[in-house]
């Protein structure tokens, strides 16, 4: 009987383990070492990939892990952010880079704030850095963070402007020898960056009397630049318009004078056509079935003035000062 009772205690033990997965609690009630800390965490499989979607759901107790176990592995210095206000954590997950560092994502609540990290253990299991990974300040759907299996960690943000227009950054990290997360690269502009406009016939010669740069603004502009004979203009003309959406479109070629104060563009195997009126310091366009170069909403039609040239600041003569 005292057999059968033993055996019995044995599988409970054994069943209540298997449960837990071999996991302490981390609600303060037991005592744990860095080993303990990062076991808590389950294992996750890379590449991965964790979007703000993640603050939609409201966080289990079985991942709760009390402050003040919590601050022992991780200084509080991290959670500036957060203020005074009272946190708690939840375990995420984690991965391993092999026998080296060991990556620990896990979310900081507060009330009305949120936040989730990636902390760097090293391989003898203490910590050594962290950075935010996706934070609650915008709406669902606007950020995430992806991990390759090269541990490189990028943030994307997305952002919509009021125009209609929409923009993505990309924020790349990497975990460097010297213990902390460094930005490697970034690309991309927010909705509403106004990128700067590249004119390719800038470098050109403007000897033609309608050479020149035009512009209806500082977005909308047209550039005229000498053509290989006289009778020849290379232009580029960038549009932009924001009024109800967003709409741009740039097109460049060489047309050709067909009167004294006119010029017109037919592309080749092109069914734009453009017509050019000069006057004294002004360009009309007229397109025609010039749709493929632009969006929807908007047109080269218009009216460009010139711009004037920037002068050359002078150049100082050095002064020589004369001996007696």
């Amino acid at each position: 009987m005292k057999k059968v009772y033993l055996f019995l205690v044995i599988t409970a033990i054994t069943l209540a383990a298997c449960k837990s997965g071999g996991k302490k609690s981390m609600k303060g009630d037991e005592t744990v070492d860095a080993t303990d800390f990062i076991s808590f965490f389950d294992e996750m499989a890379l590449p991965l990939t964790l979007s703000d979607s993640v603050f939609l759901k409201k966080p289990g107790d079985s991942t709760l892990i009390e402050s003040a176990v919590y601050n022992q592995f991780i200084p509080d210095s991290i959670f500036k952010t957060f203020g005074k206000n009272k946190l708690k954590f939840h375990a995420i997950g984690k991965f391993r880079n092999q026998e080296e560092e060991t990556y620990l994502i896990f979310r900081a609540v507060a009330t009305g704030k949120q936040q989730v990290y990636v902390a760097a253990f090293n391989k003898e299991n203490k910590f050594s850095a962290a950075m935010p990974a996706i934070s609650m300040a915008g709406k669902a759907g606007t950020e995430k963070i992806s991990v390759d299996k090269k541990f490189t960690f990028t943030h994307t943000t997305y952002s919509k402007a009021p125009d209609g227009s929409s923009g993505t950054v990309n924020e790349v990290y990497a975990y460097n020898t010297a213990g902390f997360f460094m930005m490697i690269l970034t690309d991309g502009v927010p909705a509403g960056t106004d990128l700067p406009i590249i004119d390719p016939n800038d470098t050109l010669t403007r000897k033609s009397r309608y050479a020149g740069n035009y512009a209806k603004d500082k977005r909308n502009l047209l550039s005229i630049r000498d053509g290989v004979t006289t009778q020849q203009l290379r232009f580029f003309i960038h549009i932009e318009t924001k009024q109800d959406r967003f709409c741009d479109g740039e097109i460049k070629g060489e047309a050709i004078m067909i009167g004294p104060d006119s010029a017109s563009y037919t592309g080749n195997g092109d069914p734009c056509i453009l017509g050019f009126k000069f006057k004294a310091n002004s360009i009309r366009i007229t397109e025609t079935n010039c749709g493929n170069h632009r969006g929807l909403e908007c047109s080269f039609d218009g009216t460009f003035s010139r711009q004037k040239v920037a002068s050359k600041p002078k150049e100082r003569k050095p002064v020589v000062k004369k001996t007696k």
